[in-house]
């Protein structure tokens, strides 16, 4: 004898199975593909960042030439002294600049310096940079601390993180 609820219930079709199926995988997948294009982001940022510019923009003639291949990466950077001020101000504009001209997946670019305490002497500049990335279908919010070490001129990328928009 069928009660009321079993004349009312209907086996999931093998199509609607599949389709969900389906869906998972294209989640999944579409995952997969966003996470090989955040680490493609950071290997590139580390690329660029710590490629040494073999001139230096003013001594290039013409405007046009500082945005060029050329001035590709940071200059190089063992000069600048992390105690000073000014020379952390300048090397955060050089970040900021490097990264607008030749990342272009990145907008919204925002560098923030990250102060030590006054007492103590220091022997890297430490920034933290936030920017959107901008793909076809999606944005994404990053942040990540860049560490600058003068000495040995290096920028190291850490805390690679990021959050949809």
């Amino acid at each position: 004898m069928k009660t009321h609820q079993q004349d009312n219930y209907k086996p999931a079709s093998v199509l609607c199975h599949f389709q969900r199926a389906n869906t998972r995988e294209a989640e999944l997948s579409k995952q997969q593909s966003l996470y090989k294009v955040l680490q493609d982001v950071q290997t590139e940022l580390g690329q660029l960042l710590n490629y040494k510019r073999h001139y230096l923009v003013t001594e290039m003639p013409g405007e046009y030439i500082a945005d060029s291949i050329l001035a590709y990466g940071l200059p190089d950077l063992s000069h600048y002294n992390p105690n000073s001020e000014r020379d952390r101000l300048e090397v955060k504009n050089l970040l900021q600049r490097t990264i607008e001209n030749y990342e272009t997946r990145l907008k919204n670019i925002s560098i923030i310096e990250e102060k030590k305490s006054e007492d103590s002497i220091s022997t890297t500049m430490c920034f933290t940079v936030h920017a959107t990335l901008v793909l076809a279908e999606e944005q994404l919010r990053l942040r990540f601390d860049s560490i600058i070490q003068p000495d040995n001129d290096e920028v190291q990328l850490q805390n690679f993180a990021e959050n949809m928009l």
